[in-house]
């Protein structure tokens, strides 16, 4: 189980784009046995502690993926992280609301020491504000998120840079922070009145929606707050409702 990645230096003054392969191993016993290829790659992103490029990978079908690339200590036992729940508490998520899981790899760059997380390329970041969304895009948005934590997962870092738009479809990345823990998300209606943490237990779904801006702010009048009962058209604990 190896993976074999042309990575090209990153952009610069010169025109001129020089690569240096470099073989990893599987460091994730549930990463498929297989020997992964990706070339044709380009330089993406540089991160506060990883950089990440965009690459074909062969050996089946061509799929265009992303090589998520950590160089410290630190950033490497956070990938390793993310790449632990990508095998067990996102499987059933995969392709739905999160990248395709590739597997998780360790190897020698020029950086030293280097992992390796690859995952299928699912679009760009969303641009601008996650209260200046359309609202199908939102409503969507929602059920991942929710989806998410009904399968016991808290992201750790919930915000507009975590989450892609892959063709009009939500995809949510980034859970090197993530924990386990049981945060169901209650009930949730667009366009109701903004619950408090007593109303709707779960603070990461409650400040996320809250920058969604789903529900109106509430109005305190007289000491009262307003009506907060979900109508007929509201899901329960499982879902949402428009």
């Amino acid at each position: 189980m190896s993976l074999s990645l042309l990575i090209p230096s990153p952009p610069d003054v010169s025109d001129s784009v020089s690569f240096e392969r470099v073989v990893f191993q599987a460091d994730d016993p549930n990463t498929p046995n297989a020997q992964l290829v990706v070339e044709r790659t380009e330089f993406v992103h540089d991160g506060e502690e990883s950089d990440v490029y965009k690459g074909t990978l062969f050996g089946g079908p061509e799929t265009q993926v992303v090589c998520r690339l950590a160089f410290s200590q630190d950033a490497r036992r956070r990938q390793a992280n993310e790449a632990r729940f990508y095998t067990s508490k996102l499987k059933d998520l995969q392709g739905v609301w999160v990248p395709h899981y590739y597997g998780f790899y360790i190897g020698n760059t020029k950086f030293g020491l280097t992992s390796c997380l690859v995952l299928s390329y699912c679009g760009v970041r969303i641009e601008g504000e996650l209260e200046d969304l359309d609202v199908p895009f939102k409503k969507l948005l929602v059920h991942a998120a929710i989806d998410l934590h009904n399968a016991d997962i808290v992201h750790g870092n919930l915000t507009e840079d975590n989450v892609l738009n892959n063709n009009g479809r939500p995809v949510i990345i980034d859970f090197k922070d993530a924990t386990e823990a049981e945060c169901k998300a209650g009930v949730v209606k667009f366009g109701a009145v903004e619950p408090d943490e007593f109303d709707f237990p779960c603070e990461e779904l409650l400040d996320f929606f809250g920058f969604l801006k789903i529900w109106k702010p509430r109005m305190l009048s007289a000491g009262i707050v307003g009506d907060r009962i979900a109508d007929d058209h509201a899901l329960g604990a499982q879902g949402i409702f428009f």
